[in-house]
């Protein structure tokens, strides 16, 4: 991620509209990985018998708010994708 970020940053300023599919899919990565990452830390919480650290993560994606360019469909599809992962979660948490 780190280096796909710093690529970004070299991009010339101009035609901002064009890196906009480029933008919600880099978005879409860093979901993912953020996801796994929650994921992989309630499943070590249970191993453990230890409470998981997630308030980083969720505080993140609380403050990671639709840019004024974004279409509707692509926050609710992402919208989406977080009540999944909060499903399970609490079904992984409930498990144990």
């Amino acid at each position: 991620f780190q280096y796909a970020l710093k690529n970004w940053c070299l991009l010339p300023d101009v035609a901002v509209q064009a890196y906009v599919p480029l933008m919600q899919t880099f978005h879409q990565l860093v979901e993912l990985h953020e996801s796994a990452l929650m994921l992989d830390e309630v499943n070590k919480s249970i191993r453990h018998n230890s409470v998981p650290e997630l308030k980083n993560t969720i505080q993140a994606w609380r403050e990671r708010l639709p840019n004024t360019w974004d279409d509707t469909t692509v926050w609710h599809e992402l919208l989406t994708w977080r009540n999944h992962v909060f499903k399970q979660l609490t079904k992984t948490n409930q498990s144990s």
